[in-house]
């Protein structure tokens, strides 16, 4: 895992990262009041949450998770709800500042929650291996990791950043998110790992698999692996 050196964290509280992140993290949720008024007030928010994260003083709460049945299964999940302001946006401004440099070291076919990298371009790169391999398949095979998101070692993933990022102003931005990973839930605090509900969640979530990857397919050689 090579370290970057970039000053990231200068990225992060440019105008027009923080812009973007307002735009962003708007999309599809304009049917909410507070949304389309921190639209209007873009160079407002953006003032206000640059000068928070410059001076370290912006402040991220406990949240509450949610039970939802999820999807056809109905799985129980426990959901947890960032605010939009200042919250959301901020977790949108972290990840694209470090989006290309966790899909710099991304295996190829982890295709989950990625853009342009669902589930039909991993259907359509099993078809395709099966249609050019027929006499060589074997066996195949289908895991899940358990309840994934809740099992996530927070430590270990703080310590993973710290391995890839050299900007310590930075480390102090994916922390601060990672630190919500205390909630309340059924009025008990409980460690959920990754939130599902979080923008970030999504890509660190692939980050912290980065390295199952690799070694599924350089040390233990899997053939033809997809992650989803």
């Amino acid at each position: 895992m090579k370290t970057n050196k970039e000053p990231l964290f200068e990225k992060l509280i440019s105008i027009d990262n923080l812009e973007k992140a307002v735009i962003n993290s708007a999309k599809k949720k304009t049917d909410r009041a507070r949304v389309r008024n921190a639209l209007k007030n873009k160079d407002r928010i953006v003032q206000r949450l640059r000068y928070l994260i410059i001076n370290k003083k912006l402040r991220l709460p406990v949240h509450e998770g949610v039970d939802i049945n999820d999807g056809i299964s109905q799985k129980r999940r426990i959901i947890v709800k960032p605010y939009y302001v200042y919250e959301l946006i901020f977790q949108w401004a972290i990840v694209q500042v470090l989006k290309p440099i966790m899909m710099k070291g991304m295996y190829k076919w982890s295709c989950g929650s990625i853009t342009g990298r669902g589930a039909l371009y991993g259907k359509r790169y099993l078809e395709r291996y099966i249609k050019q391999n027929p006499k060589k398949i074997k066996y195949g095979a289908e895991a899940d990791i358990y309840h994934f998101f809740e099992s996530v070692d927070i430590e270990i993933l703080k310590g993973m950043f710290k391995k890839k990022i050299r900007d310590k102003n930075m480390l102090w931005a994916i922390n601060l998110v990672l630190d919500c990973n205390k909630i309340i839930y059924h009025g008990e605090e409980i460690d959920i790992g990754l939130p599902i509900g979080f923008y970030t969640s999504q890509w660190f979530a692939n980050f912290y698999l980065e390295g199952l990857d690799h070694y599924i397919k350089e040390q233990l050689h899997m053939k033809c692996y997809l992650r989803y």
